[in-house]
């Protein structure tokens, strides 16, 4: 909500049941607006969980995601998996993450799998980065080259940078220096630390002359 007018209108919305905008205005009085609603976390909490109670799973991961920001990795777990439950994409790679690491819930590296290629299939690049990662290291898996690279590519088509940057290695690996280059400058357009290190160390020694990349 961003004017009395969005305002009016975002109201006259939930009166007539849209539940997005009721999930909206709960998110405008999580963080407050200047001059036009107060902050109310107790308020922005109950109209989330009315819009999540009401069928719309985006809500429930919302809240999750204030409880992660708030440190409370146990609840966000909750409403992340509730969401989940309702098959919200997003929450099964969140909920994925901290199955794998432990974060708020325990560990269980299958379980994190499979919500893993749950994200994937329904087409979150993070998770499509993320299984490529396990099939390269073989982290529960026996390791298998070509699996991760087909989940780097749909990564890279959801702009994972972290995927353009392993797929510049796996060029690299096999002598294509053109895609190798590609994939390190898009990956470095994107904000991918190492492939920023990686991309100056090749233009101080040369190898490399700058210039925009080729895929996008």
């Amino acid at each position: 909500v961003t004017s009395l007018q969005d305002l009016e209108e975002t109201k006259k919305k939930i009166e007539q049941g849209d539940l997005r905008a009721l999930a909206r205005l709960g998110v405008s009085y999580l963080r407050g607006v200047d001059g036009l609603l107060p902050p109310n976390v107790d308020r922005a909490l109950e109209m989330l969980y009315s819009a999540g109670m009401k069928g719309l799973a985006e809500a429930f991961s919302l809240i999750g995601r204030y409880w992660s920001l708030e440190g409370y990795d146990r609840k966000a777990f909750h409403w992340f998996e509730r969401a989940s439950q309702m098959g919200d994409v997003g929450s099964h790679w969140e909920r994925a993450v901290r199955l794998e690491h432990g974060t708020g819930v325990r560990q269980d590296f299958v379980e994190a799998l499979q919500w893993y290629m749950r994200a994937s299939e329904g087409g979150d690049p993070r998770a499509a980065h993320n299984l490529g990662i396990i099939y390269l290291m073989g982290k529960g898996v026996r390791k298998d080259k070509m699996k991760a690279r087909q989940y780097f590519e749909q990564g890279a088509q959801g702009h994972v940078g972290e995927s353009h940057y392993q797929l510049s290695i796996i060029y690299e690996q096999e002598g294509n220096a053109v895609k190798s280059q590609d994939h390190l400058l898009f990956a470095a357009k994107v904000d991918t630390p190492a492939a920023q290190f990686n991309l100056a160390l090749q233009y101080l020694s040369k190898n490399m002359e700058p210039k925009s990349p080729k895929i996008s």
